[in-house]
This record gives structure tokens, sequence and C-alpha cells, in this order.
């Protein structure tokens, strides 16, 4: 299993190269943005269930503390820049009012031990269809996400969660 660690970390370097090229040449910005300030972590003094809320919303903390993990809530707030699309051309030109400004919510889970981490972490946009957080990617494969050592970082991108 170790000598297949380099070829990952391989892979992942080639990719990254690969969506950096990619995302600079198609999302370019036609206006400036600034680089998003995070906060954290938020520190988190209560338990989940105690009434003080003095936790991340959807706290697993407990359990992942059993697994070797840890879980840690970060803001990250900035402006970002909204785009109109043009139909007549299927182009996307910036809006009037850009820049926006946002403030959101990221929770990361990840093996306390960095030899547990297997090198991967997978990304989960929030779903808030309920107009609250539903972390279902996390929920449905949590035990084995931790089993086989990912990281987990979840997003807060919708104003209804």
């Amino acid at each position: 299993m170790s000598s297949r660690r380099p070829e990952k970390s391989k892979r992942a370097a080639r990719w990254s190269v690969v969506l950096t090229a990619v995302l600079t040449a198609t999302l370019s910005p036609a206006a400036p943005v600034s680089n998003p300030r995070i906060s954290g972590p938020i520190p988190s003094t209560g338990r989940p269930g105690d009434g003080s809320r003095n936790h991340p919303y959807l706290s697993m903390q407990s359990e992942v503390a059993r697994q070797g993990y840890r879980e840690d809530e970060f803001y990250v707030e900035g402006t970002a820049n909204a785009y109109v699309i043009q139909p007549a051309t299927n182009t996307a030109t910036p809006d009037a009012g850009n820049p926006y400004a946002y403030k959101t919510r990221v929770i990361v889970r990840r093996p306390v031990s960095t030899g547990k981490f297997n090198g991967t972490v997978i990304l989960e946009w929030i779903n808030a269809s309920a107009n609250s957080d539903q972390e279902n990617d996390w929920l449905w494969s949590h035990e084995h996400l931790m089993r086989e050592g990912y990281a987990y970082v979840g997003v807060s991108a919708q104003a209804r969660g």
C-alpha cells in the first residue's frame, strides 16, 4: 500500500495542474475579486445535545473522535462576482452589481494522524433543499470514509441552509 502512495501523489499533482490550467483559461474573472478570508477553526466548547449549541451544526465530534478523526468548523468570507448569461450568444457577462459579499461555513473532518490519511479529500456541496444543511454524502458514507482514511470537506454553499 505504501508503494502506491507516491503514484497517488503524482496523479493528484498532475490533476491539480490540469484543473488549474483549465480553470485559468476558461473562468478568468472579468472583474477583480478579493482573496477569501478564512476564520477558524471556530472554538467548539459544547457537545452535541447539551443545549449550548456551541458546536458545529450536525456535529459528529464524538463519532469522529472514536475513529481517530477530528472535526473543525471554519468561516470563509470575501467577495465574488456574479454573471449574467446572454441567451443570444450563450456567453456570460459580469453583473452590474459586482462584487457581492459572502460568508459561508466549512466543516472539515480528517484523520488526526497524517499516517492514516489516504491522500484524498472528498468535497461536498452541502444540500439545503429542506431549508437546512444536509450532509447527505457524509451521512451515507462516513463510516467508509473514516475506515479508509479520507478527509472530508463540507461547504454550506446555499443561502437557505
